[in-house]
């Protein structure tokens, strides 16, 4: 229905008057459920909740009871601020979000609207995560911040690519600093890079399960970082850039 899976919170905790859609859905329908005589309710969601941790890379899932005929959910999920300003994710359109340090101090939410065959479209829900409270880091994660700021330091142990051929990886040592950035490649004991923060430095990140990468576009240069697996690298550096 809305994605493929076998294993959600739904799927492990069955209601005994509870029917799937499909095989492949997280969400449940009620075997009894009626409509009105008209045949006219609009698609629905019950029970709409996120499950999961809260924090940065963690796994967030929507999932709810769809009822009066809904057979598709489009999601958005979506960053609320202190000043009531809300923005839409950028690929952010599944049941499932995995939390990332731009998070940190928002409030994260999911809209969700249910459709049926005919392509009708119901009332759009809203569920907030970790109980509408501003997103925080894992408190590991968090000392772990607050150790590299008091030292005004933060190593990170990575693979450079330099350019764009995939023959170029060296092992290298990345170092923010309060003021500047430098890229040391190990086996050379060479800085390759060594610069101020300017408004001309971008970094773009991919994330998943294996592979968390970096690309840094500084004047002139291009730079994809691949992080050594640690627990949470990826959110410990976009916190500290």
């Amino acid at each position: 229905m809305v994605a493929p899976t076998h294993s959600n919170y739904f799927e492990e905790n069955p209601g005994p008057r509870e029917a799937r859609l499909d095989d492949d859905s997280q969400f449940y329908r009620n075997d009894t459920q009626e409509y009105s005589a008209d045949g006219d309710p609009l698609p629905g969601i019950e029970g709409f909740q996120i499950v999961g941790d809260p924090r940065p890379g963690s796994t967030l899932r929507a999932c709810g009871f769809p009822t009066n005929g809904t057979t598709l959910c489009n999601f958005q999920w979506v960053r609320c601020h202190e000043d009531g300003t809300r923005y839409s994710i950028e690929g952010a359109t599944m049941y499932d979000y995995v939390v990332t340090a731009d998070d940190v101090g928002t409030l994260l939410a999911v809209d969700c609207t249910p459709m049926d065959d005919s392509g009708r479209q119901g009332d759009l829900v809203r569920e907030f995560a970790n109980n509408e409270n501003k997103i925080t880091c894992d408190q590991e994660m968090q000392n772990d911040i607050n150790i590299c700021i008091s030292r005004g330091r933060a190593d990170f142990d990575v693979y450079v690519l330099q350019g764009y051929s995939p023959e170029e990886w060296e092992h290298a040592t990345l170092v923010l600093r309060r003021t500047g950035y430098q890229i040391n490649i190990s086996h050379k004991d060479e800085v390759v890079i060594d610069e101020k923060y300017s408004p001309n430095l971008q970094v773009h990140c991919l994330t998943g399960t294996f592979i968390h990468s970096v690309f840094m576009f500084a004047p002139e240069r291009y730079y994809m970082i691949f992080l050594c697996r640690r627990k949470f690298p990826m959110d410990e550096l976009l916190n500290l850039f």
